[in-house]
């Protein structure tokens, strides 16, 4: 790969990285902004001429209740029953089992079901050199705390690959962790390490690994 390749590479994914971290702040202040909360202590003026109405007026207390990390604002569905639009853009090959690539792609996340709390998810991976990854999958969220979130997934899907990458089988597997934070509107910043590879049911199995960036957007 020559310099001249890899200094454009490398500016069109700082500009990706730097829109994808950039534009979900603006939209959680937009949405803190756009739904204030009014303080006890002005109601309490706004009502000093009206003594029977204080009782109605919450109290600060010193015990604070512990944060309901599945609620959202008010009038909007819990994380829990939140499906999600992820859009990302990273590096595959990093490891240099094959040469560095730019990739990109997007997902789309289901509500959580059932006991274990997966979360079904398709989505569709395409490479600067045309290679391309369509996957079926399940994911599951840990929460770390209010803001931050661990999540592990497991896909499988069909891989059309290119002289640059051979993975050995059309049929691979992909795992993989996400550490993300979890914005006031529900939106996340996620940084993902994946491994891509065909389990050894090929009669070869190198298999890759990228580094991920995404957005993630709640959908009602």
């Amino acid at each position: 790969m020559n310099p001249s390749t890899l200094t454009k590479r490398a500016k069109r994914s700082i500009c990706y990285c730097v829109a994808l971290v950039f534009w979900a702040p603006a939209l959680s202040l937009a949405d803190d902004i756009a739904t204030p909360e009014r303080s006890p202590v002005i109601d309490r003026i706004l009502l000093a001429g009206k003594p029977d109405r204080l009782n109605d007026i919450p109290r600060a207390t010193s015990e604070t209740p512990p944060p309901d990390h599945y609620a959202r604002h008010a009038g909007t569905k819990p994380l829990a029953e939140t499906h999600f639009l992820a859009v990302n853009a990273g590096f595959v090959g990093i490891f240099n089992r094959f040469p560095e690539t730019l990739r990109y792609g997007a997902e789309f996340r289901w509500r959580e079901f059932g006991p274990l709390k997966l979360r079904p998810s398709a989505g569709i991976v395409n490479a600067e050199n045309d290679a391309s990854y369509y996957f079926l999958g399940l994911r599951r969220d840990f929460l770390l705390s209010e803001r931050l979130l661990l999540s592990g997934s497991f896909d499988a899907g069909y891989f059309e690959e290119r002289d640059e990458i051979k993975l050995g089988l059309q049929m691979e597997f992909r795992s993989g962790a996400e550490l993300s934070y979890r914005f006031s509107n529900e939106y996340r910043v996620g940084l993902a390490l994946y491994h891509l590879s065909n389990g050894g049911f090929g009669d070869r199995n190198p298999g890759t690994e990228s580094i991920v960036l995404s957005l993630l957007a709640p959908i009602q």
